[in-house]
């Protein structure tokens, strides 16, 4: 076997395994565990939320409001905003918001999401950190569904679902939506086999005893829930619990989005190693790696997997593959291009084009990682 076939099914095999046989392995896997019984509670924990946020005078009220009228007992709930250098009137309207149980964490400068978090929690009383930030309205019983799980002690963090609509049928949205679709059953497969390894921060819950301040140039997408498996606990997703926010993004905001989290999670990694050794927890490794990292490296082996296919040409079932590839990166310029004209385009070539995305800007956070690139702090984009 040539050097070009062995990259050739070596590449095909991996990414095979992460977005086709890893899903079937948890859901193989879950055949032979009973899912875990739902604790029905009537003490509800006091909760702190803090609401990170950097120039938001336009939203901030709103999102306050939001949580106020959530179904949660009033006396057992209070905010706090965690202003991160903001220099509109965000401090102001929520210093005169006129409710004891509103507080201001402000910071005098932006020093990014994981310190003005850290400056909040210091303030708050709860037993529990509900983290999130200014975008995104809660459901009213989301806040209850996503707290009754913490009546099981075994239970450190909940995971909610962030629901990007797609009102105006953006295709960017769309894409956004499928891969959630995807994800969200992977992670209710992980949280059933107890190995919930990944979080959203929109909608972070921790019991105020595992908070452990994270810096800004790192990831708590990974790090909570791994630190808090490190500790005895589980992570458990659950997407009945949910705050949905419009997905306004353009391509270019969100292929930055994107850069962003891959130079984070790969900067978090020496950190994840350090407080969580793969000899004492290998299963969450593998769960971790299989889940995140493999994902971001896809995209260096769907490049390899194209220059294989194109070396062995001569070969029909390789002539077959190349032919499949380059029909499938044809889809996705074409979505690329239709999407920049027109309001709406067929799934398949969102889809197509929103995978080939995600693969280009994990390459480039990867490439930034490498050279040491550091992101703790950005503003939000216009």
């Amino acid at each position: 076997m040539s050097a070009a076939e062995i990259v050739f099914w070596v590449f095909a095999a991996l990414i095979a395994y992460t977005y086709v046989g890893y899903p079937l392995l948890l859901a193989a896997a879950c055949l032979f565990k009973r899912p875990p019984r739902l604790p029905e509670t009537t003490d509800w924990l006091r909760l702190s939320v803090l609401v990170v946020a950097f120039n938001e005078e336009q939203g901030i009220l709103a999102k306050i409001r939001n949580l106020l009228t959530c179904d949660y007992p009033a006396d057992r709930i209070e905010v706090i905003v965690c202003s991160d250098g903001s220099t509109d009137r965000t401090n102001e309207l929520v210093t005169t918001f006129g409710d004891p149980r509103v507080k201001l964490a402000a910071t005098q400068e932006n020093r990014g999401v994981n310190e003005a978090f850290a400056h909040g929690a210091r303030q708050a009383s709860g037993d529990l950190l509900l983290m999130t930030d200014s975008g995104g309205l809660f459901e009213p019983q989301a806040l209850k569904i996503a707290i009754r799980h913490f009546a099981d002690p075994a239970v450190g963090c909940v995971n909610g679902l962030f629901d990007h609509t797609n009102p105006e049928g953006r295709p960017i949205a769309g894409g956004y939506r499928g891969y959630w679709a995807i994800e969200t059953i992977v992670r209710l497969l992980e949280t059933r086999l107890g190995y919930g390894c990944v979080i959203v921060g929109a909608f972070e819950v921790l019991r105020r005893s595992l908070y452990r301040p994270i810096p800004s140039d790192l990831t708590n997408d990974m790090l909570v829930p791994m630190e808090v498996y490190a500790r005895g606990f589980r992570t458990v997703y659950e997407p009945r619990a949910s705050l949905g926010a419009p997905q306004q993004k353009d391509t270019g905001q969100e292929f930055n989005r994107r850069v962003r989290v891959a130079v984070r999670g790969w900067c978090s990694l020496p950190k994840l190693l350090r407080a969580v050794p793969v000899w004492k927890t290998p299963v969450n490794w593998a769960v971790l790696w299989s889940h995140k990292y493999m994902r971001w490296l896809t995209g260096p082996m769907m490049i390899g997997l194209l220059a294989a296919s194109a070396l062995l040409g001569d070969h029909p079932l390789y002539r077959w593959a190349l032919a499949a590839q380059l029909v499938f990166y044809a889809a996705a310029l074409l979505g690329l291009l239709l999407s920049l004209a027109l309001p709406r385009i067929p799934k398949m070539l969102v889809l197509a084009y929103w995978f080939c995305l995600v693969q280009a800007a994990g390459m480039v956070g990867l490439a930034k990682a490498l050279r040491g690139r550091r992101i703790g702090t950005w503003k939000p984009e216009p």
